[in-house]
């Protein structure tokens, strides 16, 4: 009997220890000023209405409703109490922690509230670089913070009214891509009677449901223990190696098979865009894309409940892509989501290189109408890859580009990593320069700074820089003036008539000499005291490291 009660003992301390504690937890309750709605089954939040446009799947959000039954929904409540399986078959959107038959009349509370208070902000921020090492640039700026604390079950007898569970859903969002945070504190039961759980235990029947349901019947995410008897062990398990944590990342830019045209699906590649001024279009389409094309850009596609609808800039080739929800009890936005892609041509067919070569054309004679870009005194690249790595304080790698600590399979000789042909990096300006120019600056396999005016291609000084500037938009701004005459002049066209219409363009958009680059000036430290006679000779050797860095290269 001893040996016995010393394993269940031993057990039951493996179990709290591998799950996340409750003061991990991102803060909630009265004391920071959460919102919470009286004890009730199957109820819901009133409609909270949330100051900044959630994305989610293909759709914005700008209100949300907080249901007792273990999810948060968006354009209407949810009162269903067993977690019906994943993609439902109508219109909800749903981001579900622990969908199941919860009754806080038997005990818990339900807690919610949004913030942008610069602590929750930075928390989320650091969260998500962490676990999504591409993103080393987000920055949150909105937070909603959902919180059931030790919730019951419906039906529970007096016994199963002590098996409480634990949880948390938390979004996050920086204005256009969104991720949550499920943390999961204490799980112990997983079903109410009316899903035919056990009234002592809270097992069995139909259990809890954890994922995402876009509403348009295709997007969706459930984990695989989801409504089986295994999601008992949420608060022991993780897709980041956190006992108790997971994190997703919930928004998507895909739009496919939205019967727009009659030659073939027309689908955005990358799924995500990020409007940093590099992305191109492809209709799907043989012989003629553009005239089918065109035939659909007046009209307006269902696409995961909301209208996208698309306007071509002729003048530059460019197509902006404007979608607005629609639905019942849904308050509708003017272009609420829009992206923007170069239109590729179609270039194996002589109608396509005649397309390249005039829309290159009009977008030179606009370029020669405004400043060459020799007149500003825009920073230059440096010529090795080394000495833009440190830096840091002028340049950052282009966003557009994998990270290639996480590449050392690739061969940058014959695979892509960034958007310029066999570029291992590329890096920004991280400020714009004067009258709110920027520059790229690409690198080969081998570490030098590759030539524009090559085939490969390199980086150029740009008319605007990605982040904006006066009178500028940003992303938008640079996609237009100077990735889309890139694109038409350089990099589509490959004849001799091509060549000279890149060589013009790139006369307003100088590379630049590297050999005129300054390197960063070494901080003067002269004498100081310290405490720490180590810190000191460990400040100073590094000091030095960097120098000898500077003048090897």
């Amino acid at each position: 009997m001893e040996a016995v009660y010393c394993f269940i003992l031993l057990s039951f301390v493996l179990h709290i220890v591998t799950c996340i504690p409750v003061s991990e937890f991102y803060p909630f309750g009265r004391a920071v000023h959460d919102h919470n709605f009286p004890k009730n089954d199957d109820g819901s939040s009133p409609r909270v209405n949330i100051s900044t446009l959630f994305p989610f799947f293909n759709s914005q959000h700008d209100s949300l409703y907080v249901n007792t039954n273990g999810a948060i929904s968006f354009q209407q409540t949810l009162n269903q109490f067993t977690p019906a399986p994943f993609p439902l078959n109508d219109h909800r959107s749903i981001v579900s922690p622990f969908w199941a038959d919860v009754d806080i009349r038997n005990g818990g509370t339900v807690w919610y509230r949004e913030t942008t208070a610069s602590d929750i902000l930075q928390r989320a921020t650091n969260e998500i670089r962490l676990y999504y090492p591409g993103q080393l640039h987000f920055h949150a700026s909105w937070v909603f913070i959902a919180t059931w604390d030790n919730v019951a079950f419906y039906g529970a007898s007096t016994t199963g009214k002590t098996k409480r569970n634990t949880f948390q859903a938390v979004l996050i969002t920086n204005g256009r891509h969104s991720f949550t945070v499920l943390n999961y504190a204490k799980v112990t039961w997983t079903t109410g009677t009316a899903s035919n759980g056990n009234k002592n235990t809270g097992l069995g029947g139909t259990p809890a449901q954890v994922g995402f349901n876009g509403g348009d019947g295709v997007n969706f995410y459930a984990l695989d223990e989801s409504r089986t008897p295994s999601i008992v062990n949420l608060a022991r398990m993780s897709n980041v190696k956190t006992n108790g944590k997971f994190v997703f990342r919930i928004d998507t830019a895909k739009i496919e098979n939205g019967g727009c045209n009659t030659g073939g699906a027309l689908v955005v590649y990358p799924f995500h865009v990020t409007m940093y001024g590099s992305q191109e279009i492809t209709p799907n389409e043989a012989g003629e894309p553009r005239l089918t094309l065109e035939k659909t850009l007046a009209s307006s596609v269902l696409v995961r409940s909301a209208s996208a609808s698309f306007i071509l800039d002729v003048e530059t080739n460019v197509i902006i892509l404007k979608m607005t929800e629609v639905g019942n009890n849904v308050t509708l936005h003017n272009s609420v989501w829009s992206d923007a892609f170069v239109v590729k041509p179609n270039m194996d067919t002589n109608k396509g290189q005649k397309e390249a070569k005039d829309t290159c054309q009009r977008q030179l004679n606009s370029d020669m109408k405004l400043p060459a870009l020799t007149d500003f005194h825009i920073q230059t690249c440096p010529c090795r890859a080394e000495q833009i790595e440190i830096d840091l304080a002028r340049f950052h790698r282009d966003p557009l580009c994998k990270d290639i600590k996480y590449l050392d399979h690739l061969d940058f000789r014959t695979s892509r990593n960034c958007q310029q042909a066999e570029a291992q990096q590329c890096y920004r300006l991280n400020s714009p320069g004067p009258n709110g120019s920027g520059r790229l600056c690409c690198y080969d396999y081998l570490g030098n700074l590759m030539d524009a005016k090559s085939v490969s291609g390199g980086g150029t000084a740009h008319r605007f820089h990605y982040f904006g500037g006066p009178g500028s938009v940003p992303y938008l701004s640079t996609l237009v003036f100077d990735t889309s005459p890139y694109f038409h002049c350089c990099k589509y066209i490959r004849d001799t008539a091509g060549l000279a219409l890149c060589a013009r363009l790139l006369q307003q958009r100088p590379q630049g000499d590297c050999k005129n680059y300054q390197p960063i000036r070494p901080g003067k430290h002269g004498c100081h005291s310290t405490k720490n006679k180590q810190d000191s000779f460990l400040y100073l050797s590094r000091h030095k490291y960097a120098l000898a860095l500077l003048t090897d290269i």
